[in-house]
């Protein structure tokens, strides 16, 4: 599995949908620009992930939930 950064697509009835390629999402949303993150699967992959996604290794998610609790401080214990 991969950890990506997306955003909600939008269906014919204008309701937010997870994307069809993310398998687990939903985790660490950024309220300023509506992004979260998933996991999608590892390549070769039997669908495809668009190519514009942002792909997260450990230190980018790191940084990521870092950048979240200095904008947004998140409770401790």
């Amino acid at each position: 599995m991969e950890l990506v950064e997306y955003k909600l697509d939008r269906n014919a009835q204008h309701h937010r949908i997870t994307p069809h390629w993310i398998e687990d999402g939903g985790y660490f949303p950024d309220p300023d620009d509506h992004t979260m993150v998933g996991l999608v699967e590892s390549p070769p992959r039997r669908h495809k992930v668009p190519e514009t996604v942002t792909r997260l290794d450990a230190a980018g998610l790191h940084a990521r939930v870092a950048g979240l609790h200095a904008r947004f401080p998140m409770m401790t214990g």
